[in-house]
């Protein structure tokens, strides 16, 4: 469920800045620029606020290769789609909406991969990790046995922390309090 919603928000996003339809932002600000200027900066602030989460964490999640693989992947699809006739290309706002679909789908990806992997392997996550924490030593344990239980502390990897991770990369340990970005 939080995948679709976060799929959702990033279509959402990317909808409100430019789509085929009069409800956008693009034309509302080609119209009422000028009468309302303070509300249309403020506006494309937030857009412009959103975009970079977004963008800055589907690169930090998925990387670049990872954009362009998804990509690489979404576009043939459609094209198959569109080869046995399920789908037309003729129609300038079906490209429109189709591409919105595209976009809104890797960032999408980009903001649930972290979460996607997480449950596909069976992660735990623990915001801090010290000596306080009753499951701490097992958590540090499994840090140091090889990463064969992987961890995240909050929205930061630890080093090393992979199925083929190997001791000459140790994990990198987060103290509390410290910053994880």
């Amino acid at each position: 469920m939080a995948v679709l919603l976060r799929w959702l928000g990033a279509f959402l996003l990317l909808s409100a800045s430019f789509n085929p339809t009069p409800w956008t932002d693009v034309k509302w600000s080609i119209a009422n620029g000028n009468d309302q200027l303070p509300l249309t900066l403020l506006l494309r602030l937030i857009l412009l606020v959103l975009y970079l989460s977004h963008v800055l964490a589907t690169l930090r999640c998925i990387g670049t290769f990872g954009v362009l693989l998804f990509t690489a992947t979404v576009g043939p699809g459609l094209w198959v789609l569109d080869t046995w006739g399920l789908l037309s290309f003729q129609n300038p706002n079906h490209n429109t909406w189709f591409s919105l679909l595209k976009l809104s789908f890797i960032l999408g990806t980009g903001l649930s991969w972290g979460s996607l992997c997480q449950e596909s392997s069976g992660q735990t996550t623990f915001d801090e990790v010290d000596d306080q924490h009753p499951l701490a030593p097992s958590v540090l344990a499994q840090i140091s046995n090889g990463g064969r239980g992987c961890v995240t502390l909050g929205f930061a990897w630890v080093r090393g922390c992979t199925p083929w991770a190997s001791a000459r990369h140790p994990p990198r340990r987060v103290k509390p309090g410290a910053s994880r970005l």
